[in-house]
Formats: C-alpha cells, structure tokens, sequence
C-alpha cells in the first residue's frame, strides 16, 4: 500500500500520540518540579522577612544593616554542601543518562561546593547571602532534575516513534521483516544534540544560571524599594513563571525534533531513500513551513531545522515515506471557523492559500493577530478589572470590542484614565464631625483655620506622592472608593476624586493601630 492517505492518516495520528504525550508530561512532572521548586523559593524568602518581623517601622539604612548582620557560626556550610551532594547522587544514579548530562551534573556540584567553601573562608556572612546561596542550590537541583527528566522523556520518544515508524511502514507495505532496534548509546546521541545544533543538557543549565540571576536581581531591587513580601513574593513567581514557559517551548519543540528524526530513521531502516515534508494547512503555519510544504528530499540528506521538522520552537509539521506516484489523493485542511476539509494531495500551501476567499483571509489575519496579542489582551483584562471591579464586563465583551466596534474599549480606557488621573475634590462642609475627629488624630483643631489648612495640604500630598493606591469597598459608599497610602496616613476618595476621609496610625486603647491594616485597605486591589 503505497496510498498517500494512508501515510498521511498515520503519520497525522502519530503526531498528535507524540503531542499528547508531551503535553502531559509538561502538565505533570515538569509542572510538579516547578511549583516544587517555587514552594522552597518563597519559603526562603519568608525566612527573610522572618527576619525583619520586628523592625517595621525602622528606617531604610536600618534595614539594609540589619541584614548585613548574622550570627555567621550558625550557618552549617559543610550540611549545606552535604545536601547538594546528596540530591545530585541521586540524579546521577539514574540509569539512561548521556555523558555530558552527568558531567554539567558534577561540575555544578563542585561549582557550587566552591562557592560554600569561599563564603565559609569569608568570616562573615549576610542574610541576603544567605537566602541567595539556598536558592542557587534549589535552582541547580531543579535544573538538574529537569535534565534527567526531561532526556528519559525524549529516549521514550524516541523508541515509541522509531517502532511505530517500523510498524506503520511494515502494514503499509503488507510485508513483514527484520530490522535492527538502534542502541541506547545511539539514542542517547540523538537526543543530546538539540535543534540548533545546541547540545542540550547546556541548553537547560544555561536556562538555570538566567534564573538564579533573575531572582537573585528581583530580590536585591525588591529589598531596596521596600517591598512587602507579597509583592515580592510576585515578583519571584514571574521569574520562575518565565523559566517554566521556556522549559515547556524546549520539551514541546525537543519533543518535534526526536520524534521526527526517529521517523526518519524508520524509513532508512525500511530502505525508504526519500521523504515528504508536510506543513499543516491552516492559519497558524508559518512562512518556512509553508514554503517547505510537500518538498521531496533524500533521507540520507535530512537535516534538523534546514528540511526536516522542527524548522523552528513549536513547529507543528511532519513527515511521509514518499512514493514517486502519479495518483493524487486527498489531504486536510483547516478553515478559519476551525472545520476541517478535503482539497487535493498534491496542493501546496500556497496554492491552497490563494484559492482561499479575501473575506477568508481577512478572518484567519484576524484570528492569527488575537493569538498573538493573546497574553497581553488577557493581562490587559485583568488590569482594567482590577480597578473597574464589577463594573468591568467579561472578556469575551472586551475582546469582541477590541477586534471590532472599539467603543467599549474606548470607554473602559477612559475610566480607568479618569480614576487614575481625578483631581482631589474638597469641600470646607465637609470638615464635620467626621472630618473634626480625624484631624484631631493628627494633632489638630477643626476650628482652627490654620489647622484645616494644613490638614488639606496633607490630603494633596498623599494624593500626590502615595506609596500605595488601591480601590476597593468603604463603607458608607454605593461605588468603590480610592485608597492612597503614604507612610502613617490613608487618604479615601470617591472614584471621581472627591474627599472621604483622611486618617492616620494612632494609639486606640492602648494599642498602636496601624492604618495599613485596615481590613478595607488590606482587601481592596491594587494598581
């Protein structure tokens, strides 16, 4: 059987096992040594605020001293160097490991061994130095963990494609025979190296050094500004976030490139001398995809990323064993609505693409411009949200307004741009019992001309130069009110900027009741 369809159905459902495959690996193992990982990160940044827990209202220059400051015989250099040793033992344990994985596995190791002994030699040490040294151990034993992982992934991989490419190639054919399965040395070979010719076990530690780097730096800008550990706390997760997302593009791309190759190893073995390249037929394939599109080459000539997929991260192509055949058969297409359809074997993609409709056209530029923008439209959302609260309607209204009528859009913009930008309304009616009782928690008379005065120059700078702005419910109010926080005082006003209120820590019944804990304040959103 020499039919096109038949190879293209079993190439088609092998693709989509091999898909399936990565995705829950990545929705699983990889996703689990992740949050892992980030679980320990936060938790050492905890420590760190631990140790500031009873410093909150000394002075910036006193909490830089107080953590340059720790009582260094406490710190077990020789149990922490122990327990990096011990997990990368572990590591190195693991059977189908390439030579280069378990060397990057020793050198980091002793790498970071080095780095405990000079400290140790130091005399002296920071906490800040302290919670780096543990996170560059808890991104080293990730990163080595996700080499391990990930490589007895692709050997997996790699076998399963090899034997379904023999397969499908002996029930193509009718006819069953002998072949040769290829050693664990040669797919260890063919797994090291990735697409770019990059070999991989590099490719994911030169990943970790970025990590270590990038959180190393959010701590240390974080700590300077003062931040609080939720913030903080964010500003690591996005680090690690974007770590996570390069790991999924290698495994999903990786994960292309084995299961391609070995295909085309099957049809060696088969005596198969030429291959088809396949792109998809719908919206989203990319240009070299396109122009590569039913192109016959030598198998003896296939190279990784020039003729043979992946061609770039997230390629979705493929290949068929290719029959110099004069039949033409059918093949699948995607329209813009998503269904699929039928068109000539022997359609390339761009002959496909011409004979598609303007309006057709139209709708897939549409939709591939939605895909694009897709992270910052949802981020966009979620700003817009955080300050309109209920007022905000749903996505699926947002985008529709954004891609068409941007009327919607337009109006949420200027919302958002006239509650951010109010000016402070006061009125003198309002300095009431209300406004007499909290002025007199600054100090102040409300009978006073002087002393009011000055009170709404207080209101005008927390307006001005606040710490912290936030929105949310306050008593008393219909809509959400606008919180902006400076120092000891908390400034309320309406959305349009109208005064509320404006008050300040104080001591209540004997105890200092500090206004950034107020429950209004700490539940509101901030932006």
């Amino acid at each position: 059987m020499n039919s096109k369809d038949y190879w293209e159905k079993r190439r088609t459902e092998d693709k989509k096992r091999s898909i399936n495959l990565t995705e829950e690996y990545i929705n699983t193992e990889l996703k689990d040594s992740y949050e892992k990982a980030l679980d320990e990160i936060r938790k050492e940044v905890e420590e760190l605020y631990k140790s500031l827990a009873d410093s909150e209202n000394i002075s910036l220059n006193e909490v830089r001293k107080k953590l340059s400051n720790l009582e260094f015989k406490k710190i077990d250099f020789k149990k922490m160097a122990e327990k990096a040793a011990k997990e990368n033992l572990k590591l190195k344990e693991v059977g189908e490991i390439s030579k280069e994985a378990l060397e990057l596995i020793e050198k980091t190791s002793k790498d970071f061994e080095n780095l405990l002994k000079l400290y140790s030699k130091k005399g002296y040490i920071t906490h800040l130095e302290v919670m780096q040294l543990n996170i560059e151990r808890i991104v080293m034993e990730l990163k080595n963990r996700e080499q391990i992982s990930i490589q007895a992934f692709l050997l997996d991989n790699y076998r399963d494609g090899y034997f379904r490419g023999i397969y499908n190639t002996q029930k193509g054919f009718g006819i069953a025979f002998d072949f040769t399965a290829p050693s664990i040395e040669d797919i260890k070979i063919a797994v090291a190296t990735n697409w770019s010719g990059r070999h991989f076990s590099r490719a994911i530690w030169g990943s970790g050094k970025n990590l270590i780097k990038d959180i190393k730096d959010a701590i240390i800008t974080g700590t300077i500004r003062g931040e609080g550990i939720d913030k903080m706390a964010k500003r690591i997760t996005d680090r690690v976030n974007v770590s996570a997302s390069n790991a999924r593009r290698l495994v999903r791309t990786e994960t292309a490139r084995i299961h391609e190759k070995s295909t085309i190893d099957s049809y060696r073995e088969c005596g198969a001398s030429k291959y088809q390249f396949l792109a998809t037929l719908d919206r989203k394939t990319s240009t070299i995809c396109r122009d590569n599109d039913l192109e016959v080459f030598d198998c003896e000539d296939a190279k990784e990323g020039v003729n043979m997929p992946p061609l770039h991260p997230n390629c979705r192509s493929t290949t068929i064993p290719y029959f110099d055949s004069k039949a033409v058969t059918k093949r699948a297409a995607r329209n813009a609505d998503g269904k699929y359809i039928t068109v000539p074997s022997n359609l390339s993609y761009k002959e496909w693409y011409n004979s598609l409709s303007e309006d057709e056209k139209g709708k897939m530029s549409l939709l591939n411009k939605k895909d694009k923008n897709k992270t910052k439209d949802r981020e966009a959302y979620e700003y817009y949200k955080n300050i309109l609260g209920k007022d905000m309607p749903s996505l699926n209204k947002f985008l529709q307004s954004k891609y068409g009528d941007d009327t919607l859009v337009k109006e949420i913009r200027k919302q958002v741009h006239d509650i951010k930008h109010a000016p402070l309304k006061v009125e003198d009616s309002q300095f009431g019992r209300k406004g007499g009782k909290h002025i007199r928690e600054f100090g102040l008379d409300v009978k006073k001309a002087e002393d009011r005065k000055y009170y709404k120059e207080l209101m005008f700078d927390v307006r001005k130069t606040y710490q912290i702005r936030k929105i949310g419910a306050w008593q008393g109010q219909d809509d959400d009110a606008v919180m902006y926080l400076k120092d000891d005082k908390l400034l309320v006003t309406q959305r349009d900027g109208t005064f509320i209120s404006l008050f300040c820590s104080t001591m209540h019944k004997g105890v200092w009741k500090e206004v950034k804990d107020n429950e209004r304040f700490k539940n509101a959103r901030r932006f």
